[in-house]
């Protein structure tokens, strides 16, 4: 679900001090390009913009999901892309994230 490994790279690369405030922005606009497209249908560009946050993030198996819906759409299969999906994906691994991150990435969300 969640590439460890990769999480670690970003907060390296970043700063500690700095990854809350991008995981922060990743996870809003993950949500609100889900939303978007549980009400107006899934789209290649928004399938692989979220790919990329994703991946840069580690959220690895939404990642794939997006891959996988990615191809679809850009063969014309946009509406077989199975929304719901991405948004419990998401859902299950921003919990998880949230709750192993001070953990395995020694970074706590401000507030927490």
């Amino acid at each position: 679900m969640i590439d460890w490994t990769r999480a670690a790279e970003l907060r390296d690369e970043i700063g500690a001090d700095v990854f809350p405030e991008v995981l922060t922005m990743f996870l809003g606009d993950t949500e609100e390009a889900i939303g978007r497209m549980m009400q107006q249908g899934a789209s290649e560009h928004a399938l692989h913009d979220i790919k990329g946050s994703a991946m840069t993030v580690g959220f690895a198996e939404l990642a794939g999901l997006c891959q996988q819906g990615e191809s679809d759409a850009a063969r014309g299969q946009a509406h077989a892309v199975d929304v719901t999906a991405l948004d419990r994906s998401f859902c299950a691994a921003r919990a998880y994230f949230l709750q192993e991150m001070a953990a395995r990435l020694q970074v706590a969300m401000p507030g927490s």
